[in-house]
């Protein structure tokens, strides 16, 4: 078929929803005469619909409830945490599991402190987390699992996260849904996974710092090359399986983070370096850390959010326009005067 003949087919399949998206509120237009627009006009339709069909699993608790976050549209699906625990138990036995903690181990550059028995309970919580996602038909997880955790019910689901977030949806730590909202709509509309983060300020460089026990590898794009990653223990309980990800340095990024399900706030930066967290750097802490150099921040103490979400690449005018499109309001990451 050529070129013309599938732009045609595209277009009349598209119509009736561009119609209805043209008519509503929240619409953008382009005039440029670059047809190469028609390609993130169509990824910006595509991620908003995505994000309004998305339903979310949140962990934590012990209530059964569904709501519905708009303008976003969203769905949560809140679950008891038992559940997971349940799930978990019953992965003893599952056949996929042996092959998973052997590609854990296989993929990574290098394994630090996690022995083989741990790397098997790693790949038992992702397993778990499928299933659950499944049975309730959703599409991606965030989960309270400290609690698990501290009570050693369950091992940290760190390998899990990861694995999630490179097949194009997301895991997200501590039941947090506005930064497993970010998560999602990087995968969606940026073609690739971003690292959620516990942000630091380093007021002696002005410079913004960030680390996390999980992070995804294919930061770059799901069809581009992994990051490398080493294998480690979590940091907070010293057990189980944590990656760390080695981040690219002088690299462009994007910050994100939703403060409501109709507010988002983005900035842009450099990443300058990664911080080592290993025992022979004589430095601890989360395993995935990274230092970056704000773009238009004259003071790194002003930059909102916690669990910010890091994304390779300068994307906010990506960002606007998928704003106006979805009817969601883009602030800065520092708040407006």
């Amino acid at each position: 078929m050529s070129a013309p003949a599938i732009f045609s087919a595209v277009f009349f399949i598209l119509l009736p929803f561009l119609l209805k998206t043209i008519a509503s509120p929240g619409w953008i237009g382009n005039p440029a005469h670059d047809i190469r627009w028609l390609g993130s006009g169509l990824r910006m339709l595509k991620a908003r619909w995505q994000m309004a069909h998305s339903r979310l699993a949140v962990i934590r608790g012990d209530q059964e409830r569904e709501e519905r976050l708009e303008p976003v549209g969203t769905t949560l699906h809140h679950m008891p945490l038992q559940w997971f625990a349940d799930a978990y138990a019953a992965t003893a036995s599952a056949p996929e599991v042996r092959d998973l903690a052997a590609s854990y181990r296989d993929n990574a550059t290098e394994t630090v402190e996690p022995q083989w028995e741990e790397l098997i309970e790693a790949a038992r919580t992702y397993v778990a987390n499928r299933q659950l996602m499944d049975r309730t038909g959703c599409h991606a997880v965030t989960m309270d699992c400290l609690g698990l955790v501290n009570r050693r019910q369950t091992p940290p689901p760190c390998m899990a996260y990861m694995q999630l977030l490179d097949e194009q949806t997301c895991g997200c730590c501590e039941a947090d849904i506005f930064p497993a909202l970010s998560l999602l709509l990087s995968s969606y509309l940026l073609g690739r996974p971003a690292f959620l983060h516990n942000p630091t300020p380093n007021t002696v460089n002005n410079t913004y710092g960030g680390a996390h026990c999980t992070a995804p590898t294919l930061l770059s794009g799901f069809d581009q090359p992994p990051e490398p990653y080493l294998l480690r223990n979590h940091h907070e309980s010293d057990w189980g399986v944590a990656p760390q990800v080695i981040l690219r340095t002088d690299h462009p990024a994007t910050l994100l983070r939703f403060l409501s399900p109709g507010k988002f706030m983005a900035g842009t930066g450099i990443i300058l370096r990664n911080i080592h967290t290993q025992p022979r750097d004589g430095v601890g802490g989360c395993r995935t850390a990274f230092e970056m150099q704000m773009d238009d921040v004259k003071d790194v103490r002003d930059i909102r959010g916690h669990h910010n979400v890091l994304i390779y690449g300068r994307h906010l005018p990506t960002l606007s326009g998928w704003s106006q499109l979805a009817g969601i309001e883009m602030e800065p990451m520092v708040a407006p005067a």
